[in-house]
């Protein structure tokens, strides 16, 4: 029980970071899944990756406010 604890508390930690470091994060995340993609077809790196691709869009519309 004690391990599920620390587990979720370090899911839900936050974190400061420029917003230049996580542009340069998210340009090199897309890249990756544009290589998957390219690879496996349209729609794959998504279909693989559901809820980090949908992180990756949000923090980059966080980005362009």
């Amino acid at each position: 029980m004690l391990n599920n604890l620390r587990n979720e508390e370090e899911q839900v930690r936050e974190v400061s970071v420029s917003a230049a470091a996580l542009e340069q994060v998210l340009r090199v995340a897309w890249g990756f899944m544009r290589l998957e993609e390219a690879q496996g077809g349209e729609g794959y790196a998504a279909s693989l990756w559901q809820s980090e691709h949908e992180a990756l869009r949000k923090v980059g519309e966080a980005l362009k406010r």
